[in-house]
């Protein structure tokens, strides 16, 4: 997941799909929580203004699931 860190928005929703692209899950977080932890990285990942699916979990909240 990357984020726009410029782009200034309320909230941040991520769509994952299966392998054949059906949606399965939508989560989202506050762009305010994922600045804070992408402030608080230590790399590359930081400056891309990237991290990973399970981290994005970590900060956000399941608000639809297929099943």
């Amino acid at each position: 997941m990357q984020s726009n860190q410029a782009a200034g928005c309320d909230n941040v929703p991520v769509r994952l799909d299966n392998a054949t692209l059906e949606r399965r899950e939508m989560w989202e977080a506050s762009d305010v929580d994922i600045q804070i932890r992408l402030a608080s990285l230590r790399s590359k990942a930081r400056e891309r203004g990237a991290f990973g699916v399970r981290e994005f979990k970590r900060l956000a909240v399941k608000v639809w699931s297929a099943a």
